[in-house]
């Protein structure tokens, strides 16, 4: 083989190895470019859907101090007790300006299908017999401790997202609304218990027919 044909080999193979690593840092380029823009139109998402879960956390706080009165006292006109305050319906697919394929499919799907708990609940409380009105303490018991735990699972749904859409920042008021959430629950299951006690304790009637 002469010099000149050695020099021409040598020149075609580094010239496909040069453009096969320059494809290579193209493709790897391109790919974290692509990574880095899923990761911000994540991020952006938890900036959207983040505070609406800590706003519905906020609102399931207020059910759970909800025992129908409002000063003490029966809030309906007639003496009973309605409700007064209530958890809005939480849409979270109804937020279209954000890349929700840019989650990870599980959170996707948790954050999705969140509202259906709410759903149960409250068909729970429609159809299950309640107590004694005008007051219907074991009704509004009932649903203190559903929404309680309802909102600890909606904040740390929230405190979630924002981590593994690789947050640096925490959701803001997250921490605060769950320690308030967690206190609620406490205190509503030490009553539980404390009324189970005292009921029964009291003598039955026996059933007259």
């Amino acid at each position: 083989m002469t010099p000149e044909i050695s020099a021409a080999l040598i020149g075609g193979l580094c010239g496909v190895i040069a453009a096969g690593v320059t494809s290579t840092l193209t493709a790897k380029g391109a790919s974290a470019t692509l990574l880095k823009a899923e990761k911000q139109n994540a991020q952006f998402l938890a900036v959207q859907v983040g505070p609406e879960l800590k706003r519905f956390a906020d609102d399931c706080l207020s059910v759970a101090f909800d025992n129908g009165r409002s000063l003490g006292q029966p809030s309906g006109e007639n003496g009973e007790c309605y409700a007064t305050a209530s958890a809005g319906e939480l849409k979270l697919g109804e937020i279209s300006d954000v890349a929700w394929r840019s989650l990870p499919i599980e959170l996707m799907v948790d954050l999705f299908t969140f509202g259906d708990k709410q759903k149960a609940i409250e068909a729970k409380l429609a159809v299950d017999p309640y107590d004694d009105p005008p007051y219907y303490a074991d009704f509004y018991a009932e649903r203190q401790q559903d929404y309680a735990k309802l909102g600890i699972e909606a904040i740390e749904l929230g405190i979630r997202l924002f981590k593994e859409t690789g947050h640096t920042s925490k959701l803001p008021g997250a921490a605060e609304v769950k320690d308030q959430l967690a206190k609620r629950l406490h205190e509503l299951q030490d009553l539980q218990a404390r009324l189970a006690i005292y009921r029964a304790s009291r003598p039955t009637s026996p059933f007259v027919p």
